[in-house]
């Protein structure tokens, strides 16, 4: 499954917000510098899809929209 999260870097509390069954918006409390808040956001995901075997992030390294697959114990890779 193809997840789009929007990302505020350096915020001053951390949050989740669904919009919709795919799409987030996540703040986080770490800079957008040396991939920390990227390492962040794999945090706050594993904590939304607890089941996730993988996740991996495919577009937006280096955006704030960021497009993660998630990969969960019945889906095929």
């Amino acid at each position: 499954m193809y997840i789009r999260v929007r990302v505020i870097p350096d915020a001053k509390k951390e949050y989740i917000e669904k919009i919709s069954e795919t799409e987030y918006v996540m703040s986080v409390t770490e800079p957008a510098k040396q991939n920390q808040a990227n390492k962040k956001i794999f945090s706050l995901l594993q904590t939304v899809y607890p089941h996730a075997v993988r996740i991996q992030l495919v577009g937006g390294a280096h955006a704030s929209l960021k497009l993660f697959f998630i990969t969960t114990a019945g889906t095929a890779q």
